[in-house]
């Protein structure tokens, strides 16, 4: 939910709530460090991805949810 201090370029972050620092506002979204600049890409339904915080796939469907688990209709 913060901002690493130094970020290493092209690391990319899921922005969880509550968000604070430059992250304020933008929960639910991808950061990603760009020569000491943070990038923000909105997710999209069915995106999937691998969190190394939570050793597992999630995926996005307005929520953040493990993938493993059935995706609501």
């Amino acid at each position: 939910s913060a901002p690493p201090q130094a970020p290493q370029d092209g690391v990319c972050y899921r922005i969880a709530a509550p968000a604070s620092g430059a992250w304020v506002g933008r929960e639910n979204q991808l950061a990603l460090a760009v020569a000491g600049d943070w990038h923000y890409a909105l997710p999209s339904k069915g995106n999937l991805f691998f969190d190394r915080s939570l050793d597992q796939f999630i995926m996005f469907d307005g929520v953040w949810q493990s993938a493993s688990l059935p995706l609501s209709a």
